[in-house]
């Protein structure tokens, strides 16, 4: 199964101590590695993306992977493809503009229902779209909404609330596409997504845990946070990291993330969680 990790942190740091705090789960054997992997972050006001398709066969710590990086919002990928060929193209995290998008799991859908969701972007975004798996076809969906919504997909400056709203909205969108062409079934995808402003994480599929901790002089400080059931809000505050990771097993101090939830994360760092509108 694919893997998803994001950190999110109130200011520009090295994301490898972060990732640690995920446990085991950042090393992939070879064996296990079988489609490579994909990472994208923010930098000194541009979005840097690196995916490599062609490191599969190889066993891959994420922490050594990410030695070097320092930033402030932090999206990888490691890859079981599912949906489409082993190229560079279909390796995610997926960017356009300054905004980074990865999932686990599937959308459900043939390739009428892809068809059919490419048919509503503007050429402006149908052009970005270079490879053939429904998670790009979903992140261009939203940006596609986005930009219904009066929000420009290639502005920094957006209001996360919107941008959440949006994002739950765009899962209906899919669901309809998919009735519309009689290919309506369950889906479950986990998803993180981020203009390096805000960060936001959708689960309506395999678990997603958070774990907010707060930097101290020789480790870090595990945060309290209640995700109750319903939605809420509670600031996090300076100097604050968020890191979530999917899989079966919850990292050391990390709360689970209810199904069907939005969250997402503003430049105060203030936690809000809703769900998602299906």
């Amino acid at each position: 199964m694919s893997r998803l990790f994001g950190v999110f942190a109130y200011a520009s740091g090295p994301v490898a101590p972060l990732l640690r705090l995920a446990g085991e789960r950042i090393r992939v054997s070879a064996s296990e590695n079988r489609h490579g992997y994909g990472m994208g972050y923010a930098q000194a006001g541009d979005v840097l993306l690196q995916r490599r398709p062609q490191l599969r066969d190889q066993a891959i710590d994420l922490e050594q992977v990410t030695a070097e990086v320092r930033t402030n919002a932090f999206l990888a990928h490691v890859r079981r493809a599912e949906v489409g060929d082993l190229k560079f193209e279909n390796t995610q995290p997926f960017r356009f503009g300054p905004w980074l998008y990865a999932q686990v799991g599937t959308f459900p859908g043939d390739e009428a229902v892809f068809d059919a969701a490419r048919a509503l972007l503007p050429d402006s975004l149908a052009r970005n779209v270079a490879g053939e798996t429904d998670a790009e076809a979903f992140f261009h969906l939203f940006l596609a909404r986005l930009a219904d919504e009066g929000i420009s997909p290639r502005l920094w400056s957006v209001e996360p609330a919107r941008v959440a709203r949006t994002l739950g909205q765009s899962l209906t969108a899919w669901r309809l596409l998919c009735s519309a062409e009689s290919r309506d079934a369950p889906f479950g995808i986990s998803a993180l997504l981020t203009n390096g402003q805000s960060f936001y994480a959708v689960r309506h599929g395999s678990p997603l845990w958070l774990l907010a901790v707060r930097p101290t002089p020789r480790a870090y400080e595990p945060l309290p946070v209640e995700l109750t059931p319903g939605g809420g809000s509670t600031a996090l505050g300076a100097p604050a990291s968020v890191v979530i990771v999917d899989g079966p097993v919850a990292p050391q101090g990390a709360v689970e993330i209810p199904a069907d939830t939005v969250v997402f994360l503003d430049r105060d760092f203030r936690l809000t969680w809703h769900p998602a509108q299906l």
